[in-house]
This record gives structure tokens, C-alpha cells and sequence, in this order.
């Protein structure tokens, strides 16, 4: 039920015409839907009536009454498929306009605060990484394109998720059309072991479904009395006592419900029937070949299984022995694909990722794709924050590797120091989940990030600021063993300890990184740590943020630029929240250089 609307205009206008369509249409439906409770109302009372003067005649208002419950049903599928093509497109432009935090999953069950980038990067969370680009309406897709944030791919799976978010980026219908279908599926999808049928359990079945239909029929028809059904009723109930293990174990065999398979068979049958090219989704839609017939029938047997529960047809189910055969057709579903399900969901989980960056690329069509490299670099121009809205994001070009180990990173308070810190772990991790990037352009090799931007006292765990902070990087520091470069980027190094532990401390730390071909950047108030450029021969450079005074308030650019910031802000900012009172006059501020 997607939306004609195709077209090369912006991603905010063909998100507005197809919002204002779904609004459209669900203002015609909820008129509808009113239409036809009443004539539902009108009917009853017309059977009412009809039964008082001629009872058969009820029969007739019976079944017209039957035929609107079904249009009626209908039209508020359409209307429930309205609400949420609505939401959907709301929360696109949401992210388009920057106003998207607070809205969509958060991935908060992701979220560690022990690992060596995620919390300090703002992956999982209210505005996180994870809330701004996860479409996924299935638990298995957002694990997967959490793993795919949190462990960057090798060279050659990026390279073919990459063109895979090409080509599925323009495809708005196909995302409109998977936003439509159901409720999400908040659960992972499974399977139960299932106990098999003794070897006679079926055919005695079998035959004592044949003799309750037949004792029945000859009840109703009068050619005996009931004594043949009810025996036949009691021989069916012991066998069902007998067999009460495998009926159990065969009804509860998935963890899921119909309504879900619903949404499953449906995002399946889109990904089987798409006209790929690339060739990761072409090795998808291999994948679950003929899987949507599969569990369309999977999804019969729940329904049927939800029905053998129900203890007004218990009177029915039990003569017919109607949970012993659902639960023998679980086991022979799950006996003939039991093997296939995990490669189905992990297809479909994929293809749903896959979604998710695309349609972060297509609601950002300025961004670059990443060219990766061998070798430890960084060389970006026009670098932006992604989680930022685009008109408050100030890019920078940012280039490190080779010659150039270490980036010092001074400057003002609230200059924007931990902010190029984020916009450089961020952008790495979208690379390398084969997602495009927020720059003009990027190269850079694949790394194994390390950050420390938020480390915090813990008194659950009895840890203080410092000792979380030597533990991070502790963690960062054992990276450097692995088989893959690492990337580090550490704000104010050491701030919870004195000036001069913190200046032997940080130097060593980042001697011992670099030493072990780590590249990277610090941020610092500290020049002594800047100096130490001077004698690196070219292996780190400083780089700097500033502000400046207007009309008595503090102003940024979040610029960076060559060199070492010459001043600090930090009375001003103490006078600007009333810590400090007005200073008298404007005398100069100080020198980061001088003994105050």
C-alpha cells in the first residue's frame, strides 16, 4: 500500500507528499470507519426486528452484518496502515530538520559502559547513533546493525555493503512499504526442541479422529445414540493425557506470535522479490528463497495451535485430537526447516541494517562514501558531527596518519575539542559499517577505536573519575596487541590528578601508543603537553580552537586551525553564569603560558 509519489526531488519534499498523502488517507478511512459502525448499529437493530416478526428473517441481517464486521475489519487495517505510514514519514523529517532525539528505538540494551568506545562515542542512548539511523522493525535486524556499529568489517564486506546501500538507498517505497507492515518484533525469533511422537501416536490419532467424525455424524443423523461419541471422546482424552508431553512441547515449540509471523512472512516476501543487483543482496534474496511460503504455513499452525487453546472448542478439539496433529505439524515443520530459520533470520536481519543505512544515505545525499584503505590514515575534508542537525554543524578538514602519529587538540572551553573527538569516532564506526559519512570526502584505514571522553566516578563499583580513566585506557593501551591499527582519542588525558603526575603520566601514555603504531588525538588545557611537538621530528602536531569577545559575550566558531591556543576563557565563562562577579574593566586574559 505504498505511495505512487517517485521522484528526483529532495528527501524533506517527498517525505512531505507522502505524509500529507497518509493523512489523506487516513482522514477518508476514519470517515468510513464511522460510516460503517453505524450501519453495523442499523443492522442489529434491523435484526432485532426481524426476529420478532419472522426468525428466519434474522438470518439475513445475520449474514449482511457478518459481511460489513469483514469490510469493517478492512478498513481499519487501512487505517492503522495510515497511522503508521504517518509516523513514519514524521520521524524522517524529524531527522531531517534535527529534531529527532527522543523518537525511535534508543538500543539501549546494547549499550555497555565498559566497552572501549560505545558510551563515549553516544552509540546507543536518547540521541544516539543507533536512534538516529535504525529503521530495523525486528530484534535480529537491530542486533545485527548493532554489531555492525560496534565491530568494524573487513575491507572487502564494507566495500559490498556499500553497494548494497547504494542501490537501496533511492528505494523510499521499499522502506515506505516495510514501515506498513505490522508491529515490530521486539523479541528474537526462535525455535524450541521439540519431543517426537511415539512411532503409533499418529496413525491411533488418526483413526480416532475418523471414528469421533463418524460417531458424531451418525448422532446428528439418528442412527444411534450418543454412548459411540462419548466413548470415543474418553479414549481420545487418555490418549492426550499419554501424549501431554510432545502436545505441550510441540504448542509452545515457537516463541512467537502470529500477528509477528505475520510481519516476518510479509519482510520476507519483500526481499524475496526485489530486483537486486548488488551482490550481498542478491546473496540475501538466495538466502530466504521460498523461506515466506515456509512460515506463511508456520503462521497457520500457530493459528491454529491458539485455537486448540481456546476451552470453548475444548468440547470439539479433544475428540478430534486436534492439538496432537498441530503440535506432529510443528514437529514436522521444525524437523524439515529448523536448520534454515537461523539463516533466514540472519538474512532478513542483515537486509533490515542494510535499510537502515540506506536510508540514512538517502536522507543525506551530500555525504561521501569512505575510501578505504590500507594503510592507519585519516584525511577528511569537510568532517561534521552526524548527530548534529546540518545547519548548526561546523566541518573541518582533519588529516593524521603517516608521518603524523598524534594531534594535540587545544583550545577554549566549549570550543569544540570533544565534539571533533566525536565527529572523528563516529565517522569511522558509519565507514566501517559501510554507511556513508558526514564529509565532502574521506580516506582512512580500518582501525580499532579507543575513546575516552566520558569516563565517570562509579560509587556502585567504588571507582573514582581517575581510576575509571587509567582503566579505559588500560583497555585502549591492550588494543595496540591486536591485528588491527588502532585509533585513540582521549579528552583532557589525566584531569583528575595534579599537574605534574598528569604532564609525566599523559606524555608517557602517549609515548607508549604511539610507539606501538597507534595514531590519534588528545585534547588539552596544558601547553607543557603541547610542547612536546617541538622535539616529536614531525610525529605530532597541534592544532587549536579559539573564541572571542563581543560586546561582552564569549563567541565560537568551532574552526580549527595550525598551532596552539594562546588564551583560556574560563573566568568568563565562571562570570558569564554569575560565580564570578563582572570584572571592573577588560583587562586582557591570561596567557595560558603564565604562572596563573
Amino acid at each position: 500500500m505504498a505511495t505512487p509519489l517517485t521522484s528526483n526531488t529532495s528527501p524533506q519534499q517527498q517525505y512531505e507528499a507522502r505524509l500529507a498523502h497518509w493523512r489523506t488517507v487516513l482522514q477518508a478511512e476514519d470517515k468510513r470507519y464511522g460510516q460503517f459502525s453505524d450501519f453495523r448499529m442499523w443492522t442489529v437493530i434491523a435484526g432485532l426486528g426481524l426476529a420478532w416478526w419472522d426468525l428466519p428473517y434474522a438470518g439475513i441481517a445475520a449474514a449482511v452484518f457478518f459481511v460489513l464486521m469483514v469490510m469493517h475489519s478492512r478498513i481499519d487495517e487501512r487505517r492503522i496502515a495510515a497511522r503508521r505510514g504517518i509516523a513514519y514519514f514524521e520521524r524522517g523529517l524529524a531527522r531531517l530538520q534535527g529534531k529527532w532525539a527522543g523518537s525511535g528505538p534508543t538500543g539501549d540494551r546494547f549499550l555497555d559502559s565498559n566497552h572501549v568506545f560505545a558510551a563515549d562515542l553516544d552509540l546507543f542512548g536518547r540521541g544516539s547513533l543507533f536512534q538516529l539511523i535504525s529503521t530495523a522493525r525486528t530484534a535480529a535486524g537491530e542486533d545485527v546493525l548493532a554489531s555492525w556499529l560496534l565491530h568494524p568489517a573487513s575491507r572487502d564486506d564494507v566495500k559490498d555493503r556499500q553497494t548494497a546501500v547504494r542501490e537501496l538507498a533511492p528505494q523510499v517505497d521499499l522502506r515506505e512499504t516495510t514501515a506498513l507492515t505490522g508491529d515490530d518484533i521486539h523479541a528474537n525469533w526462535r525455535l524450541s526442541p521439540v519431543e517426537p511422537f511415539p512411532t503409533w501416536a499418529i496413525p491411533t490419532s488418526w483413526t480416532i479422529t475418523a471414528a469421533s467424525l463418524t460417531a458424531a455424524i451418525g448422532w446428528i443423523a439418528g442412527l444411534w445414540t450418543s454412548a459411540p461419541l462419548l466413548s470415543v471422546a474418553l479414549i481420545a482424552l487418555l490418549v492426550t493425557w499419554v501424549l501431554r508431553r510432545q502436545i505441550l512441547d510441540g504448542m509452545s515449540a515457537l516463541d512467537s506470535s502470529s500477528r509477528e509471523l505475520d510481519l516476518l512472512v510479509r519482510l520476507l516476501h519483500h526481499l524475496e522479490e526485489r530486483n537486486v543487483q548488488s551482490p550481498l543482496l542478491q546473496r540475501l534474496r538466495s538466502t530466504v528463497s521460498g523461506s515466506s511460503k515456509q512460515v506463511a504455513y508456520l503462521k497457520k499452525l500457530v493459528t491454529l495451535s491458539d485455537a486448540g487453546r481456546n476451552q470453548y472448542l475444548m468440547p470439539v478439539m479433544i475428540p478430534l485430537l486436534w492439538n496432537v496433529h498441530v503440535a506432529n505439524a510443528m514437529y514436522r515443520w521444525q524437523q524439515t526447516h529448523a536448520a534454515d530459520v537461523d539463516a533466514w533470520m540472519r538474512a532478513l536481519a542483515e537486509f533490515e541494517a542494510l535499510c537502515s543505512l540506506s536510508c540514512y544515505a538517502f536522507e543525506n545525499p551530500t555525504h561521501a562514501y569512505p575510501e578505504l584503505v590500507a594503510e592507519p590514515v585519516f584525511d577528511a575534508t569537510e568532517l561534521g558531527h552526524p548527530l548534529l542537525a546540518a545547519d548548526h554543524c561546523v566541518r573541518n578538514n582533519v588529516d593524521f596518519g603517516g608521518p603524523t602519529r598524534l594531534v594535540i587538540v587545544s583550545g577554549s572551553n566549549m570550543s569544540g575539542k570533544s565534539t571533533m573527538l566525536r565527529s572523528i569516532g563516529l565517522n569511522v564506526v558509519l565507514a566501517w559499517a559501510g554507511c556513508s559519512v558526514r564529509a565532502t570526502s574521506l580516506k582512512l584505514g580500518r582501525f580499532a577505536v579507543g575513546a575516552s571522553l566520558r569516563t565517570a566516578d562509579s560509587i556502585q563499583d567504588g571507582k573514582s573519575r581517575f581510576y575509571a580513566e587509567i582503566t579505559r585506557l588500560k583497555q585502549i593501551t591492550d588494543l595496540t596487541t591486536g591485528p588491527i591499527p588502532v585509533l585513540f582519542l582521549l579528552d583532557e588525558l589525566l584531569s583528575g590528578t595534579n599537574s605534574h603526575d598528569r604532564r609525566i603520566g599523559a606524555q608517557g601514555i602517549l609515548k607508549a601508543l604511539v610507539d606501538r603504531g597507534a595514531i590519534g588525538l588528545v585534547t588539552t588545557h596544558d601547553l607543557a603537553l603541547a610542547s612536546i611537538a617541538d622535539v616529536a621530528e614531525g610525529t605530532i602536531r597541534n592544532v587549536h580552537f579559539e573564541d572571542h569577545v563581543e560586546g561582552g559575550e564569549i563567541r565560537f566558531d568551532y574552526k580549527m586551525r595550525p598551532g596552539v591556543v594562546t588564551r583560556s576563557n574560563a573566568l568568563e565563562l565562571m562570570r558569564a553564569v554569575g560565580l564570578l562577579p563582572a570584572a571592573p574593566t577588560s583587562p586582557a586574559r591570561p596567557h595560558l603560558a603564565d604562572p596563573e
